[in-house]
């Protein structure tokens, strides 16, 4: 059936003896090893995060999981974009029609706050003349004002106010 100027010929890597232990190995795990690191390099723009060994120190691993972090904003505002414009929007139009404004998809993580960071940044600016307004310090906090008759804690006293003994 198939003719013979197409016949197919099977080679054997030379030295390897048939199986996969040796030499090929090594060379196929090392290919193996190369493509992984290209595929993160492309997906997250760095390795030192996903990869473990002795390639750099744990703060050049920390600078480039920032690295990772952009890209993964980035990927999540432009998919979010892709999915409202040719998803929701059509299917709104479709089932709804036409609208001024649609629903968007808004997909990522909540930007987190390093509370300890921002304290340490406060302590060492606060004696130069920072001033900051408290109703800031409350929102990074995630907390709300205390009102006229609330009891709190710490703080200076004000009005009624009670502590814990």
């Amino acid at each position: 059936m198939i003719p013979e100027s197409m016949m197919l010929e099977f080679a054997q890597v030379s030295g390897s003896g048939g199986g996969s232990s040796g030499s090929q190995a090594t060379a196929h795990g090392s290919l193996l090893e190369y493509i992984d690191s290209l595929i993160s390099k492309a997906v997250l723009g760095q390795t030192l995060t996903t990869e473990a060994g002795d390639k750099g120190a744990r703060s050049l691993g920390e600078v480039h999981d920032e690295v990772r972090h952009d890209i993964e904003r980035s990927d999540a505002m432009a998919l979010s974009q892709t999915l409202s414009r040719d998803l929701l929007r059509p299917l709104v139009a479709l089932n709804r029609g036409e609208r001024k404004r649609y629903p968007q998809v808004l997909i990522g993580r909540e930007e987190t706050i390093d509370i300890e960071r921002i304290s340490r940044a406060y302590q060492m600016l606060a004696p130069l003349g920072l001033e900051t307004k408290k109703a800031q310090w409350y929102e990074i906090l995630g907390l709300d004002a205390p009102e006229e008759d609330d009891e709190t804690l710490g703080g200076r006293r004000r009005g009624r106010t009670a502590g814990l003994a």
